[in-house]
Order: C-alpha cells, then sequence, then structure tokens
C-alpha cells in the first residue's frame, strides 16, 4: 500500500511557466556558458543562439552584430539583448522582417525589445513612474549632446510637450 505523500509528489507539477526549449538544448547551453546559472539565462542564450543561426552573415543585420569576421576580429559584438528578443519570434521569416526594421530604426536596446515585444502582442500595463523615467532619460540624453541649454528652456519645452499631448488627448 502507497502512502498519501508518494502519491502526491508522483502527481506533482511544476510551477511556473513550461520550457520551451528541450532539456538537450538547455544542456549544451550549460556546457558552453557554465556562468550562466538560472532557467530564465539559460532560456535567453538559447533565443539569442535562435536569432544567430538565422541572421548570421547577413549584411542586413550587421547593426545587430552578425558579422562573423567583425565578431572575431573583435570590431563588433552581437546585441545580446535584441537578439534575445528576436529569438522569440517562433517564425524565421518573420523574425528577419522584424529584425530587419530594428536595423534600419538602430533604436536604443530597451526602445528594440520594446518595439518587438509590442510586433509579438507581448505588452505591459503602463504607469506614471515608468512614463516619467523615460522621460527624464530622454530628457538628460538630449541635455547631453546639447551643453548649454538652459533650465528655462528645459522647462518651456516640458510645457509644450504636455500640451501638445493635452491637445491630442483631447481630439
Amino acid at each position: 500500500m502507497t502512502s498519501k505523500s508518494e502519491n502526491v509528489s508522483e502527481k506533482a507539477r511544476k510551477r511556473g511557466r513550461p520550457s520551451a526549449f528541450q532539456a538537450g538544448e538547455k544542456g549544451i547551453v550549460q556546457h558552453f556558458f557554465p556562468d550562466v546559472n538560472t532557467e530564465r539565462g539559460r532560456a535567453n542564450i538559447c533565443y539569442q543562439q535562435r536569432a544567430i543561426a538565422a541572421l548570421m552573415n547577413d549584411p542586413r543585420f550587421f547593426w545587430l552584430g552578425m558579422d562573423e569576421a567583425a565578431v572575431m576580429a573583435g570590431k563588433s559584438r552581437p546585441r545580446r539583448a535584441i537578439l534575445q528578443e528576436l529569438g522569440r519570434i517562433a517564425d524565421e521569416d518573420t523574425m528577419r522582417l522584424v529584425a530587419e526594421k530594428v536595423c534600419e530604426l538602430k533604436p536604443t536596446a530597451r526602445q528594440a525589445r520594446a518595439m518587438i515585444r509590442g510586433f509579438r502582442g507581448v505588452q505591459r500595463e503602463g504607469n506614471a513612474l515608468d512614463l516619467a523615467n523615460i522621460l527624464v532619460g530622454t530628457v538628460n540624453a538630449y541635455l547631453d549632446s546639447h551643453r548649454g541649454m538652459e533650465w528655462s528652456e528645459v522647462e518651456a519645452a516640458v510645457r509644450t510637450l504636455a500640451a501638445q499631448i493635452e491637445k491630442e488627448a483631447t481630439q
């Protein structure tokens, strides 16, 4: 006769979302990337490798670091965060179309990830703090490249932005 605890443990399901990769794929990643300790990290490497396999050595994707000769010579390096997000697109033809647009626009990694997630239909709930942080980062980047701007000009630009957003929201 089996005890209740044996039956429960046999039927217990793993928590979390199911893995998108076979154990063999993760084993290879663990072998070649031993410093990656988490399931999420290993999955990201798998997604990145999927994108690399689809995009490598195509001149349209060199901005992503997909020029093998340049990478090996130390003149370029893969844009890992963007590649990881592209690798989540299952269809390779679709992945190439999205990657081509990313290379054309040359966004930051954060912008590219958001753009790719939007294409995949993955969207986060917006909130005021996240928006404010993005606006602050954008203003600071602008000020870094445009030295000598007076604070009154920054305030005027923010007021103009607020008025424009309000105008568009009421139309």
